[in-house]
């Protein structure tokens, strides 16, 4: 599908101005890209909390160029965004210049996620759909040509979460469909291991490793729950308690660095109408502690190495 010829012209904010629906963090916690429906993808300064970069893939009228997915290399280098686009394209970014330095197309439906594994050197693709996940890799540092290493096409609802063990050798995702997935990429492959339905709700949407890759922690759609599996079999390892929450989900979920605490957010709202932020002690086994968070749904949630969130 060749670019929009013809410029579009936007008035700079210097700020998102329509919802953010993707969050990612490098792995020294240095920049933080969030993209937007507002069709611009923008990289943080976590220290100052400045602005340093506006990325501006191609858009075009209605719903072309709005952003959905983002992500960023473990070492900084490197943006990744997606979304609604004609030839449902992943476009990729020099996080320093903000150069577009390749461009993935023709996928079978709209980018719904993006992630890279802890090396750098692999992007999966979440897709909308019934088109489940693809998987490209490079030799280049992504300045060059990438190639497709693997997919699975048999799901029958979008992607909306993957995330690799901290070691790198697996990929668990979570679907509309009702399954978490878990799969082998060693060696840069695509082999499914295992799928289950967690307890907790129909439609699981977002998933997380603890630290140690032992556990992978859900939270649902349709649900307040967050069920903690076992990141091998996929079987319920225990459910922290949501006592108090009666309404909304808590879809934004994280690990602290250290594995001891669980914090989620969400739809969720206190009694005070903020949307709150939820953290459980002993990896969520413990007791919990509960904090106004936000005027407005909290799409994403990151902890940092030194504890900041």
């Amino acid at each position: 599908t060749p670019l929009p010829a013809e410029p579009v012209l936007r008035i700079e904010t210097s700020a998102h101005n329509a919802p953010i629906r993707a969050l990612d963090v490098d792995a020294s916690g240095r920049y933080a890209v969030t993209a937007s429906e507002d069709k611009t993808a923008r990289v943080w300064d976590l220290a100052s909390g400045r602005l340093t970069q506006t990325l501006r893939p191609p858009v075009g009228a209605g719903n072309d160029g709005k952003l959905f997915a983002s992500a960023i290399t473990p070492d900084g280098a490197v943006v990744a965004v997606g979304g609604w686009s004609p030839g449902n394209d992943v476009y990729l970014f020099e996080r320093a210049g903000g150069t577009m330095i390749q461009r993935i197309t023709g996928l079978l439906n709209t980018i719904t996620y993006l992630t890279f594994s802890p090396d750098g050197q692999s992007l999966v693709v979440g897709l909308w759909g019934k088109h489940g996940i693809r998987s490209f890799s490079t030799a280049s540092q992504w300045r060059g040509a990438s190639t497709e290493t693997g997919n699975d096409a048999l799901y029958d609802g979008e992607v909306t979460r993957a995330r690799y063990t901290p070691d790198g050798r697996q990929l668990a995702t979570a679907s509309a469909d009702g399954l978490v997935r878990v799969y082998d990429v060693a060696q840069r492959r695509l082999a499914l291991l295992q799928r289950a339905r967690p307890a907790g709700g129909a439609q699981p949407f977002n998933l997380v490793y603890s630290p140690d890759g032992k556990l992978l922690a859900s939270s649902f759609a349709d649900s307040s729950a967050v069920t903690v599996l076992n990141a091998v079999t996929l079987q319920t390892a225990y459910a922290p308690s949501i006592a108090g929450i009666g309404n909304g989900s808590l879809n934004a979920l994280t690990w602290s660095a250290d594995g001891r605490e669980l914090p989620a957010a969400g739809t969720w709202k206190m009694a005070d109408g903020s949307h709150g932020l939820r953290r459980w002690s002993d990896g969520g086994r413990g007791a919990s502690t509960d904090t106004p968070l936000a005027r407005n749904t909290v799409m994403g949630l990151r902890t940092l190495r030194d504890g900041r969130m």
